[in-house]
């Protein structure tokens, strides 16, 4: 609580109380300073209500925050009393405006000067939602035209706002609408000129997105970033504008996100040339295996929670250099096909498949991941070899850096490592080092860079005939409770820095 000699401070101008969490109150003698200019109360999430009158501070030009009281004076139409608002301004607590006038009151359209809005109800109201007068507040808090950045969280009506379809709104480079359950239809923002950013999550009441969304034949001219998240009903996403031969082209969309939309099973949009950042998360029925998606600009590609389908229909991933695949449903190995691609791809992680079997199907897939120089697997349980059959495993050229995590079946390791300088090994029972033929001249030393070994908890290593004058290089070595080891003779300490050795013995 702030004291109450705060408002002795006549000519104060500004009072920045951001970041105080336990700021439940402002005074009600703030009412009183009427020369300030800067009220910051930003992330103050304890804050309930706005003090009494506080349509008083008429020379506010910066009002971060604005906490929507019940009593006369703390209401939503004090803000019509604020006429020189600027910059952000952060309405809360939605749900206490009862009357629709206060929202007209407040006079949103005439604050020229404010630029980021953000329209909040609270969280998990239930049935105490008034969906229809929130409907009618929300069409009355229509902003100036001016706005740049609008977020709507825990919207409980049916419909956005009509002024959201209107394409005056040629400012806006970030939009987010967020938690709005009941939305059963989007307007036109396709037609916003200017949007970079479009968010949309947990409206879980949208079935399909699709012409109405786009607005016209070329949607989106500036958009960038495009996320949709947790749209539990959501099915189909139409790539048509308007007749079936008229797909739109997102041209400029850099970064896509697909999160948590368990019932999607549409195509995603085929024209995705420039898009640099794809991630696709918990949807296990989106395969697009009627389409090709080229996708030649693709750096960064996450998948998680989906099929493995939608690894075919994802073509033309030259450019790729992050491959992170969590949960693939389905995968035992990767097709030829796709890996064929990857002839750029530096980083490949793998987590949680629990059908992958090897990798490769004959190896021969390795001989396009020239750049790769980093490979780590995790928590695959019937992981057993990198190439399938009893051939001999040789890793990518250039690999620097290789982990190996809670693969239960995996037996070995390949023979042939020459660039790997780090390996971590930890959880993997059954594993007992690679397997290296004495007579073969090319085997001389593959592990001739290592300078980091790390190994843990796998049980089946009694010794590393392996590192036999081979480890020359190493720096640094640790293993841990690695039961069946019985020496560590063949480990070579000339170049050691560090060593670290935990024996558990039960």
């Amino acid at each position: 609580m702030l004291p109450e000699s705060i408002g002795t401070l006549c000519k104060l101008q500004a009072l920045i109380l951001r970041g105080c969490q336990k700021l439940s109150k402002l005074p009600q003698v703030i009412t009183k300073l009427i020369s300030i200019r800067f009220l910051d109360i930003r992330d103050t999430g304890s804050l309930k209500e706005m003090p009494l009158g506080i349509g008083n501070l008429k020379n506010l030009i910066i009002l971060s925050k604005f906490v929507v009281g019940l009593e006369k004076g703390s209401q939503l139409k004090e803000l019509k009393n604020l006429p020189h608002l600027e910059g952000e301004l952060f309405i809360s607590k939605l749900q206490k405006v009862e009357k629709v006038i206060d929202a007209v009151d407040a006079n949103l359209l005439q604050k020229q000067g404010v630029t980021n809005l953000s329209l909040h109800w609270d969280k998990h109201l239930g049935d105490l939602h008034n969906h229809e007068c929130e409907g009618q507040v929300l069409d009355s808090l229509r902003p100036h035209t001016n706005l740049e950045n609008l977020t709507i969280l825990n919207y409980g009506g049916a419909i956005f706002p009509s002024w959201l379809d209107c394409t005056s709104y040629s400012k806006i480079v970030s939009l987010c609408l967020w938690d709005c359950p009941n939305v059963i239809s989007l307007p036109m923002l396709g037609q916003l000129p200017s949007l970079k950013e479009l968010s949309l999550k947990g409206l879980h009441a949208i079935r399909m997105i699709g012409s109405e969304f786009y607005g016209g034949r070329r949607p989106f001219s500036s958009l960038t970033t495009l996320g949709f998240k947790e749209m539990l009903a959501w099915k189909d996403w139409c790539p048509y504008a308007g007749g079936p031969k008229e797909e739109v082209s997102l041209f400029c969309l850099k970064h896509l996100v697909v999160w948590g939309c368990p019932l999607l099973v549409g195509t995603l949009p085929c024209q995705l040339d420039h898009l640099e950042k794809l991630e696709i998360h918990l949807c296990p029925h989106l395969n697009n295996s009627t389409n090709d998606v080229c996708l030649p600009s693709l750096h960064e590609l996450y998948l998680e929670g989906c099929n493995k389908e939608i690894l075919n229909s994802l073509v033309n991933l030259t450019s790729l250099t992050i491959l992170m695949i969590e949960n693939l449903l389905e995968l035992v190995f990767f097709d030829h096909g796709f890996m064929s691609h990857l002839i750029k791809l530096k980083e490949l992680h793998i987590g949680g498949c629990d059908k992958l079997k090897y990798l490769w199907q004959d190896g021969n897939e390795k001989l396009n991941l020239t750049c790769l120089k980093e490979l780590i697997i995790v928590s695959c349980p019937q992981f057993t070899s990198f190439v399938a059959g009893e051939r001999e495993i040789e890793l990518p050229c250039n690999l620097e850096r290789m982990e190996l995590s809670n693969c239960m079946s995996l037996e070995k390791l390949p023979s042939k490592m020459y660039m790997l300088d780090y390996l971590s090994i930890r959880q993997c029972p059954k594993l007992i080092g690679p397997t290296i033929s004495p007579n073969d001249p090319s085997n001389n030393n593959p592990l001739s860079q290592l300078e980091s070994l790390y190994i843990d908890k796998c049980d089946s290593l009694i010794s590393f005939p392996f590192a036999n004058g081979r480890l020359a290089t190493l720096k640094t070595f640790s293993i841990n409770e690695c039961k069946g080891v019985q020496s560590l003779e063949e480990i070579s300490i000339e170049s050691l820095e560090k060593l670290t050795i935990v024996v558990v013995r039960i």
